[in-house]
């Protein structure tokens, strides 16, 4: 046990994570790019819904980690956890 403690506590050291799944920022940081363009408040106008937020993305082929369509729960989840809009 103690060696396998000793290996995490290298990884971490490197990548500051080694547990759990990777995140959107990681593995599809042009996704996040994405979502924060269209996310964007034009200067005269309304900010894009998360339901017409997810439909662009679907037109642009964005696909989920899992390979289906970006839904609105997901970009939801981008936007309110790893994007300070």
């Amino acid at each position: 046990m103690q060696t396998l403690k000793a290996s995490w506590d290298r990884i971490k050291a490197k990548t500051e994570t080694c547990e759990g799944h990777k995140s959107y920022e990681e593995t599809q940081p042009e996704l996040i790019a994405e979502i924060q363009r269209l996310r964007r408040k034009p200067q005269n106008g309304k900010r894009l819904s998360l339901k017409k937020t997810a439909e662009a993305l679907k037109e642009k082929g964005f696909k989920s980690s899992t390979g289906k369509d970006i839904s609105l729960c997901l970009v939801k989840n981008i936007v309110y956890k790893t994007i300070e809009l």
